[in-house]
């Protein structure tokens, strides 16, 4: 009989102890510190495509390449300048002038002079010496240079491209992962009313701890699934932030 009764004691004590810990993990429910993310404000989507144009560092890139076209077209249109030359020359010496003074008769030999000079001699001049290259290689050079510049256009607009649809991807898909969070944080919160509810019934002994452990298995779950979608809303607001440059 005694080792019944023992039994009976440690019965009752190991369900109040269970009690109590039922009535801690009640008072330790974790609430949000934050307001509800799927109350955020999404900007159009027209804005952020151009954001993201903007931000885009391999549009800003093509941008750049593209920039230099009309330089580097001219510069070799007027390749042929580096075979221009400008000559110069000076000279210093003394010279001999023979000069012829009077009048003189035809068939007579004119009487000359010879005087010796100091002087200074300056020459300037300009040539052009192009290689037969240079005009036969002209003309394709030119359009290769076309060609690759029209590459980089065309690379650029394929870029522009991929940025509008990846933009269009992310921003649906940050509102479909909103709209997810909010059903869920709806249940979440339901069933968290529902959950102090029952908790204060368990106290007042209203109902068994049975049903009282289920609500609060359904209520651990919907606080995981809340928490999950709400990782997941946040992980594509970050991703479609990034590639806007628009902290929104």
């Amino acid at each position: 009989m005694e080792i019944i009764s023992n039994r009976i004691n440690f019965s009752k004590f190991a369900a109040i102890l269970m009690l109590m810990w039922v009535c801690g993990l009640h008072a330790q429910i974790p609430t949000p510190t934050t307001g509800p993310d799927h109350e955020l404000d999404i900007p159009p989507l027209a804005a952020l495509i151009d954001s993201a144009l903007v931000h885009s560092p391999l549009i800003k890139k093509y941008d750049a390449n593209l920039s230099i076209r009309d330089i580097t077209l001219t510069l070799q249109r007027r390749q042929w300048m580096d075979f221009l030359y400008l000559e110069g020359n000076t000279r210093y010496g003394i010279y001999d002038q023979v000069y012829f003074q009077g009048l003189y008769d035809p068939g007579e030999t004119p009487v000359g002079f010879v005087n010796q000079r100091e002087q200074t001699w300056y020459y300037a001049g300009v040539s052009l010496k192009l290689p037969l290259t240079s005009f036969i290689g002209q003309r394709k050079r030119l359009q290769q240079t076309h060609i690759a510049f029209d590459m980089i256009a065309w690379e650029r607009e394929m870029a522009v491209e991929d940025t509008h649809k990846a933009v269009i991807e992310a921003y649906y898909e940050l509102l479909f992962r909103q709209e997810s969070m909010k059903t869920f944080y709806g249940i979440f919160q339901d069933l968290k009313i529902a959950y102090l509810d029952a908790g204060n019934r368990l106290q007042e002994q209203k109902i068994g701890f049975n049903d009282y452990a289920i609500l609060s298995s359904t209520y651990g779950k919907a606080k995981n699934d809340y928490d999950l979608a709400r990782s997941e809303f946040l992980t594509s607001l970050s991703l479609l932030r990034f590639m806007t440059g628009w902290d929104f």
